[in-house]
């Protein structure tokens, strides 16, 4: 077991948390020395009940231990403090050590030499060593003290050391995650921030279910699972954003990948999140003469420049399809483009039937330069069967000389 882990191992018998955490006091001016790593500060205490005040703000997130020396069974307090509105600071309670080292025997470290003056101060058995995770520009107070606050008499040396520091301990991050999603089931529709809507997935199920292991540089190992936020004291966090890059089911022309950055301490990882593919939907309509209101036949239905159904003797249309909402485009021979938006539905599959509200699109472009104009109108006379009334042809164009794709009234099928 490294020495983070075994630090943070010993928390529970050298640290009473659990009895501390929560604490609060408020209080006028206290004094405090700021301290620095690896410094030896000497204090006399005032009296009865007397403590020491240090702060330090450390520059880097890691593990710390505060330890006393020379003098036996003393105790250690850690606070962070707040300022209310009113100016009233008030010390919240992190951590308290009392007059023993369970970790005595093993550091085998038992002296220190301080490097400004030489001396040599010794750590013993019933001298507290108050261990806990700080993090980079939280300003932190520590109280030392006496057990026997009634003999409060003499000196204290105290040091502040990091024993490892997050950047130099963490090496990688690896999730896993059992589950998967389900295309437009497990989530809801949204609108990003340029109006187009898409499907935003709830990646909960993902997180719940996902393993997180951090491997150490010393090459151990440590892993937790259902949604936790800490692994040995480091906090995980789990970032995605979907209003910016849509997530897509795999299969889809749109899908790269759906990525969710999971972040401990300084190391950060990625992970794919799967979306399957779930059950196609059928989706029928009409499609008419703008004018005439005959079916078109051989009318073709094109989502993404592709073609996924084409109009029977009847004008209609039927193809299977994944919920959502999509710009199809409707071709017809020597007709003028239309363009619309269609939606198609999982939760109610009667909105998916279109045939009530047909699609109505111009005929009539038979030089195909996207306007009904007098050379569409020669080209059908003079291509006319000797059947057809003459008549009917120019009334037909009448109706929709001049015509182009702009034209079209704006249709949303609903």
């Amino acid at each position: 077991m490294n020495m983070r882990k075994r630090l943070l191992s010993l928390l529970t018998a050298i640290i009473v948390v659990l009895a501390f955490v929560g604490y609060c006091f408020t209080s006028s001016a206290k004094t405090f020395q700021n301290i620095k790593l690896d410094v030896i500060y000497t204090d006399s205490f005032s009296g009865e009940g007397d403590m020491i005040w240090y702060t330090y703000t450390p520059e880097d997130s890691g593990t710390y231990s505060f330890i006393s020396y020379t003098v036996a069974k003393t105790i250690a307090y850690l606070y962070t403090r707040s300022v209310d509105e009113n100016g009233i600071m008030s010390y919240h309670g992190l951590a308290y050590a009392p007059a023993s080292d369970p970790n005595y025997l093993e550091t085998g470290v038992r002296t220190f030499v301080d490097p400004l003056s030489g001396v040599t101060y010794t750590h013993s058995a019933t001298s507290f060593r108050l261990t806990y995770h700080l993090e980079k520009g939280t300003t932190y107070y520590f109280a030392a003290g006496r057990q026997n606050q009634n003999d409060n008499r003499g000196e204290i040396s105290v040091r502040l050391k990091c024993d490892e520091y997050d950047n130099t301990v963490l090496q990688s991050v690896n999730v896993t995650s059992s589950s998967t999603l389900t295309w437009f089931t497990d989530g809801e529709w949204r609108t990003d921030s340029s109006g187009e809507s898409y499907y935003w997935y709830d990646p909960s199920k993902i997180i719940q279910n996902m393993t997180v292991t951090i491997t150490y540089k010393d090459g151990s190992t440590s892993s937790v699972t259902g949604g936790k936020n800490v692994i040995d004291g480091y906090a995980i966090s789990y970032n995605y954003d979907q209003s910016k890059t849509h997530w897509y089911y795999e299969g889809s022309d749109k899908y790269t990948e759906n990525i969710m950055t999971v972040t401990v301490g300084t190391v950060s990882c990625q992970y794919n999140v799967v979306i399957k593919q779930g059950a196609l939907y059928s989706v029928q309509g009409i499609v008419s003469d703008y004018v005439t209101g005959d079916a078109i036949k051989g009318a073709t239905i094109n989502i993404a420049g592709k073609t996924v159904a084409t109009t029977d003797s009847k004008g209609l249309f039927n193809f299977g399809y994944s919920p959502g909402v999509y710009e199809i485009t409707i071709k017809a021979p020597y007709g003028i483009d239309r363009k619309a938006m269609l939606t198609v539905s999982a939760q109610d599959v009667t909105k998916n039937d279109h045939t009530s509200t047909p699609i109505s699109i111009i005929v009539g472009d038979y030089v195909k330069d996207g306007i009904i104009n007098g050379k569409d109108f020669a080209y059908a006379l003079h291509n006319s069967s000797g059947d057809t009334n003459p008549d009917e042809i120019t009334a037909k164009f009448k109706k929709q000389l001049n015509f182009t794709d702009k034209v079209y009234d704006t249709l949303q099928l609903k």
